[in-house]
């Protein structure tokens, strides 16, 4: 199993800025919430008919895939948000500098619906440091979608010597008040560079549809997860 290691810059900083959570272990609570066939709860309480089952978004393996993908950064400390000037206003009780503005010219970048377009960088004490060859995508936590922040997305050559980890993020319109430490802030999703070239092809005859009754037609239920898929592992 490949490592990351998410070094502190300090070693007061291994326990000031807490390790990432596995995306895993913190899943949202919409998805947790939900059954898994429509308002049945028993896996023989299920319904089926043509190129259908009563299988909710739960039993969707690629929304799972993306919702537990790599790791999830939080806060660390609370954090007020007040709103001065069309603009936002953040505080903290603890000593350590946690936000801080960024260049104005990030105000340039086209800005999420209802998030101030004055971008703010989120200071994280911990270095993701990945095996050479991979590097990280830096994105907003995925499911997570009425977050008082939300985070400019990225790709870093983790595998290089790189100084200083600042997470860009935009700030809420819609939020006000204190927003509770441990909220998750990014996720950061480690892969493997590789060069890509993409081409053009198409299914002969029948072929699709054959595959198609072959594999999905032909099972009730779990053939994607049963068959096809190959589980990803983040510890």
């Amino acid at each position: 199993m490949k490592k990351i290691i998410f070094k502190a810059l300090e070693k007061k900083y291994e326990t000031l800025d807490r390790m990432p959570i596995p995306a895993s272990k913190k899943l949202p609570n919409w998805y947790k919430d939900v059954n898994i066939y429509g308002d049945k709860e028993k896996v023989d309480e299920i319904e089926v008919g043509t190129n259908l089952t009563n299988g909710t978004f739960k039993k969707c393996i690629p929304i799972l895939d993306a919702l537990t993908l790599g790791y999830i950064i939080e806060t660390q400390y609370d954090i007020v948000i007040k709103h001065k000037d069309n603009n936002w206003d953040l505080s903290w009780k603890a000593q350590e500098n946690i936000l801080e503005p960024h260049a104005e010219h990030t105000s340039k970048i086209e800005t999420p619906y209802g998030y101030y377009p004055r971008i703010a960088k989120y200071t994280y004490r911990r270095m993701p440091i990945t095996p050479k060859g991979y590097s990280s995508l830096i994105i907003s936590p995925i499911g997570y979608n009425k977050l008082p922040f939300k985070a400019v997305a990225g790709v870093v050559d983790t595998d290089k010597n790189i100084s200083g980890f600042a997470l860009p993020i935009w700030i809420s319109k819609n939020h006000r008040g204190i927003v509770k430490h441990g909220t998750p802030i990014a996720q950061i999703i480690p892969f493997k560079r590789d060069n890509w070239e993409m081409v053009s092809d198409y299914f002969e005859n029948d072929d699709y549809y054959i595959q198609e009754q072959n594999s999905f037609g032909r099972f009730a239920i779990n053939h994607y997860a049963n068959k096809i898929w190959q589980k990803k592992k983040f510890k």
